[in-house]
């Protein structure tokens, strides 16, 4: 099973592009001083947040086993239900 951390570490992908978007993306990365990689993550950490998904999904679907689409649905039901509020940090505890 996946930890939060793992979910945060980089691995080697391949994936298809539009020769137009690698082409953007080069020159991003002129621009920007920055990876391919890290400009790409950023988008989607950008896409996610403005698009008012719930990242904790995402977290829990890396760190997770694999559930039944109905757990899932069930899952998702209730994060939806989920707000700004009940996401804040309460408590820090030192252990």
């Amino acid at each position: 099973m996946s930890t939060i951390k793992d979910f945060e570490k980089k691995s080697r992908h391949n994936i298809n592009l539009k020769n137009k978007t690698w082409m953007i993306l080069q020159e991003l990365k002129k621009i920007k001083n920055k990876s391919i990689s890290n400009i790409i993550d950023e988008a989607v950490d950008k896409y996610l947040k403005d698009s008012e998904y719930n990242t904790l999904y995402f977290k829990l679907l890396s760190t997770l086993p694999e559930v039944s689409d109905e757990e899932n649905i069930e899952i998702l039901n209730e994060l939806k239900k989920l707000t700004n509020e009940d996401m804040e940090v309460v408590k820090i505890e030192k252990l």
